[in-house]
């Protein structure tokens, strides 16, 4: 698993754990969520694009939704992301 899926995960986590949250009306914990997963979205972004270009969530959407779906088959925006980034993970780990 290279470094980008890594932090692909922790995002997918942060924003499930984040969901929960609000589910659970534990809106402080959520904030902190969203924070960390904001935090984690900058370094993907930085990781992708290594020049000086600005944040930008839309570039950021558009770029991590182009990688997982020519990598992996879905969508950034699919629900249960990181359910899915999992599985296609250890399907490739067992593939070899």
């Amino acid at each position: 698993m290279n470094e980008l899926d890594e932090l692909l995960i922790k995002v997918f986590e942060a924003r499930f754990k984040k969901l929960e949250s609000i589910k659970l009306q534990h809106y402080e914990e959520a904030v902190g969520l969203r924070d960390d997963e904001k935090h984690l979205e900058e370094a993907i972004f930085k990781k992708i694009y290594r020049k000086k270009v600005n944040y930008d969530w839309k570039l950021f959407e558009t770029a991590i939704d182009e990688y997982l779906i020519k990598k992996y088959g879905f969508s950034y925006k699919s629900s249960d992301s990181l359910i899915q980034l999992k599985r296609q993970l250890k399907l490739k780990e067992l593939l070899g």
